[in-house]
């Protein structure tokens, strides 16, 4: 650890998780608030420039609530940290905007149980490729060594969580749904610990 730098561990893991809930749920109170101003001013996602405006947007929406409370807890920790909030908005509007291009959902409640896990693993790790990406590539590279374990454990971590996500909906019912993600979030600030230790144990 370097010189003056903050002493990384449980304490910094929980303000982590802490920190991305009330990220997320930010995040998902602005992508509504998005998609509602667009609906109320007849604005949709069918056709044209829509079509890549609007699910950018409400990503972005989503995306740097996210990234700004994650920030919080990182500034400490690495130099350049405000860009995670770039990389987060950005990745997030990727995200929102290829699911809504290629995926519809549509059908995905009919598939036998065990094809409905396999698609939340391949989404889960879908959905966790632009922003860990934009993250290491614009803050975590050039500061951590073997900060490419970011990626990978941000694509286990998410494909988890949404896996999880999927397996308590079918035997729960939607509510539980929630709980995938702070499942992945609090998996993959487990690497993220290890990273700024120096990737040592």
């Amino acid at each position: 650890m370097e010189e003056g730098r903050p002493v990384v561990g449980r304490s910094f893991w929980i303000r982590w998780l802490v920190a991305s809930a009330i990220g997320s749920g930010v995040g998902v109170i602005s992508w509504v608030s998005v998609g509602s101003m667009a609906e109320a001013l007849g604005v949709t996602a069918q056709a044209g420039v829509s079509r890549a405006l609007i699910p950018g947007l409400v990503g972005a929406a989503f995306g740097a609530p996210f990234g700004i409370a994650q920030w919080i807890v990182l500034r400490r920790h690495l130099q350049l940290a405000g860009r995670w909030v770039t990389a987060s908005t950005v990745g997030y509007a990727a995200v929102f905007l290829l699911g809504g291009l290629f995926f519809s959902g549509e059908g995905a409640a009919d598939l036998p149980p065990g094809r409905q896990l396999l698609l939340g693993a391949l989404l889960g790790a879908a959905v966790a490729v632009p922003p860990a990406v934009l993250q290491w590539l614009m803050v975590l590279r050039s500061q951590l060594p073997k900060a490419g374990a970011w990626i990978a454990a941000c694509v286990l971590s998410w494909a988890l969580g949404f896996a999880l996500s999927f397996l308590l909906r079918l035997t729960v019912g939607d509510p539980s749904f929630v709980l995938g993600p702070p499942v992945a979030v609090g998996l993959s600030g487990v690497v993220l610990v290890w990273l700024l230790r120096g990737g040592r144990r």
